[in-house]
């Protein structure tokens, strides 16, 4: 439990560090529909706002302006627009759902989020747990589309599913089957790809929001590790404050680190999944009144789980860092001594990591804190055990 507040903590120190205010360049429209340029700060929302912060010039001052003075705004290819909606909130989590099949509608306004553009358009709203979907077009006006869960009896839970015949009422055309409508999941992802085919199938350009947007990558890793073993002494009478002391000890490890981007922030967050193998070998003499020279062949199966922010640079480019858990499991390492009880057992570790990323190229340096004791049983012998590597890295997928 302890690793894992050092880990949170220390991912929130490293994003505070490497973080900045961004005002990127966008528009707005205010109730007089009046376009105006200027600077928006990208919170990259992961819920729909009702304000934002905004410059008029790249050095002016931060303005804000609510929900109630603009009708729509952009920044980096993300569009919100105002809306007076109706709009059913109903739960769909089980202790709070109700015996009404029925929406009931309560009227709001709204930013939403344009997914698709089109002939008719997607919207997308998400509030905390909540989330929905709306759409328009130049002959229909804004509706929500409308999934809720309710108590058929005590016992059963029954769907009510009127967004499919919203869109089987509205979504005509040859290439879509009744049949795509009657399987279609409400999902951000399937009723994007539905508006996406009725307006191929129109014959209008739209735009697509998640395209060439990779969702899971796996990446080949190997490098080389600067490693510090150290044994102190039992006792503060001894010569040395060490029993012994492999000094800077070079090893190597090889490993697949899976990627998966989270769908928010403009894909800046991703779970990583690794499994690495590390080996290295070292020997030292005991430094204090029992000279003994031992032999140290370390060889480890690891599996860092962590996150990663990335900072993009450009299609091709960006930084990023990691914060990982580390489960080790040992692969009959050997430590040759006369003295008994010094066999290694699994443990766990924290590791960081900064890399740069180019096209399918990756270079990382990564730094693991102290492993802790490595041996299960060493007759009160402590450990001391830090590493630094050196990654290289290509994407395979």
């Amino acid at each position: 439990m302890k690793k894992f507040i050092i880990l949170l903590c220390l991912i929130q120190v490293s994003i505070n560090c490497f973080s900045q205010v961004n005002f990127e360049k966008g528009y707005y429209y205010g109730n007089n529909n009046v376009k105006i340029e200027c600077f928006i700060k990208n919170i990259e929302w992961l819920n729909n706002p009702n304000e934002i912060l905004y410059k008029i010039s790249k050095d002016g001052e931060i303005q804000t302006k609510t929900i109630k003075s603009i009708s729509e705004f952009g920044v980096s290819h993300v569009v919100y627009k105002r809306f007076n909606v109706e709009v059913d909130r109903s739960s769909r989590l089980l202790d709070k759902l109700d015996y009404d099949r029925n929406p009931n509608y309560i009227e709001e306004v709204l930013f939403l989020k344009q997914i698709v553009k089109g002939n008719l358009n997607l919207y997308s709203y998400v509030e905390g747990n909540f989330s929905t979907f709306f759409y328009d077009g130049k002959e229909k006006a804004i509706t929500q589309l409308v999934y809720k869960k309710y108590y058929k009896s005590e016992s059963i839970v029954a769907e009510s599913n009127i967004y499919k015949q919203e869109l089987l009422n509205n979504l005509i055309c040859k290439s879509i089957s009744t049949n795509n409508i009657n399987t279609l999941r409400y999902s951000k992802k399937s009723l994007y790809n539905i508006f996406v085919k009725y307006n191929t199938c129109k014959g209008v350009i739209f735009d697509k929001e998640d395209e060439g947007k990779k969702i899971f990558g796996l990446n080949l890793k190997t490098g080389i590790n600067f490693n510090s073993f150290k044994i102190p002494s039992r006792s503060a009478y001894n010569p040395s404050s060490y029993e012994f002391n492999f000094g800077n000890i070079v090893g190597f490890q090889i490993g697949l680190e899976s990627e998966f981007v989270l769908p928010f922030n403009r894909n800046k967050w991703a779970v990583i999944i690794e499994t690495s193998y590390n080996n290295f070998r070292s020997e030292s003499t005991s430094l204090n009144y029992l000279p003994e020279t031992v032999t140290l062949n370390y060889r480890t199966l690891e599996f860092p789980v962590g996150l990663r922010h990335s900072f993009f640079l450009d299609e091709e480019s960006k930084f990023f860092i990691n914060a990982s858990y580390v489960l080790i499991f040992d692969l009959d390492s050997e430590f040759t001594t006369s003295r008994p009880g010094f066999e290694f057992s699994k443990g766990t570790n924290l590791t960081f990591g900064l890399g740069y990323e180019y096209h399918k190229f990756i270079l990382e340096v990564r730094y693991d804190m102290d492993r802790g004791e490595l041996f299960s049983d060493s007759n009160n012998y402590s450990t001391e055990f830090t590493s630094l590597s050196i990654l290289l890295g290509v994407k395979i997928l």
